[in-house]
């Protein structure tokens, strides 16, 4: 997942990086006990109770979930297969060599873009689910692809932020929800949603952990 589904980011709590550690000095500014407005038409659904929180993702879409990877995947094998097609057209390949040749960068170029677009369906088809509770959070993404959960014990989250995953899109950073952990580690989620929405979940999250804000997401 990366995407999607489990990395690392920065964002002022957490070192820029996958598994960046986390600073508690930035804790100093207290609780956060404030979050800013649920974004216009954001399809998140989030549900409060005493001791928890569950919060569900539906699917995106292929263009909005891939953040326009798709886009990018479908032009790249449309470009490749071009590519080939014209040249075998041309009759410029005699040679067993050439052949060969051709034959590599086809298959080599191919499996990139197949590899994208797989990542692009994982991206925009996934279900997010997190379900927080007295003891735990609980992290679920079901896919095409399988499904995939993680647990964290919840005294052992030390922040929650909203940093890059190390994927760019269209030159941007694919950003994502992050949760650091006491051993260092970050682990993250979400990549499919807006900047607003994933600031406001972490506020939310943040609130319902009693963890304090960044000066950046302050």
């Amino acid at each position: 997942m990366g995407g999607g589904a489990c990395t690392g980011g920065d964002d002022g709590q957490v070192a820029a990086g996958r598994g960046g550690a986390f600073h508690a000095e930035e804790l100093a500014s207290g609780v956060e006990r404030s979050a800013p407005p649920m974004p216009p038409g954001t399809r998140v659904a989030l549900r409060e109770m005493e001791g928890g929180l569950a919060i569900s993702v539906p699917p995106a879409g292929l263009l909005r979930g891939s953040k326009g990877l798709i886009v990018f995947s479908v032009a790249w094998l449309v470009i490749c297969g071009v590519i080939v097609g014209v040249t075998l057209a041309g009759g410029r390949i005699g040679r067993e060599r050439d052949r060969w040749l051709l034959g590599l960068f086809a298959a080599a170029f191919t499996l990139v873009g197949l590899a994208t677009l797989a990542v692009s369906v994982h991206m925009g088809r996934r279900r997010t689910m997190l379900a927080i509770t007295p003891q735990t959070v609980g992290i679920r993404d079901i896919s095409p692809f399988g499904t995939r959960e993680q647990r964290l014990a919840r005294n052992d989250i030390v922040g929650v932020s909203v940093g890059p995953t190390g994927v760019t899109v269209h030159n941007r950073p694919l950003m994502e929800l992050l949760f650091a952990v006491q051993d260092g580690r970050t682990v993250g989620c979400l990549s499919q949603l807006t900047e607003p929405e994933l600031h406001w979940l972490a506020a939310k999250l943040r609130r319902r952990l009693e963890l304090a804000a960044a000066p950046s997401e302050a």
